[in-house]
């Protein structure tokens, strides 16, 4: 399947509930604000961020180097890791309920939980 803007979703994931357009999840973010920002890591920054429908998700975007993809299976180890986390279930694991992979852009959509 090819979306509207070139983007095309992983082909193992299609059991996902669903797959966001860049555009779309940048919107749900505020183009990724720090306003918006909730989490940094060592692979990405995490945002919260409000989907159509008034869902709020924690938006994970992965780092990005030149050349990453090419030179060390960038895309490879995304698909790698978006099929492992979206088959477990844990209780004290969120959700992966949508992904976004265009061009060097490689996003997680999860359920959000307040930090309580």
């Amino acid at each position: 399947m090819l979306l509207g803007n070139g983007q095309t979703p992983l082909p193992f994931l299609e059991s996902l509930p669903k797959f966001y357009a860049y555009e779309q999840l940048a919107k749900a973010t505020g183009d990724f604000t720090n306003n918006n920002l909730i989490g940094v890591g060592g692979c990405g920054q995490v945002f919260r961020g409000k989907l159509p429908g008034a869902k709020v998700v924690a938006i994970k975007k992965l780092n990005y180097s030149a050349g990453q993809d090419e030179l060390e299976g960038g895309q490879a180890q995304f698909e790698t890791e978006i099929k492992t986390i979206s088959g477990i279930r844990h209780r004290n694991l969120v959700e992966v309920v949508g992904h976004c992979s265009d061009k060097a852009d490689k996003l997680f959509v999860c359920e959000f939980v307040p930090n309580k």
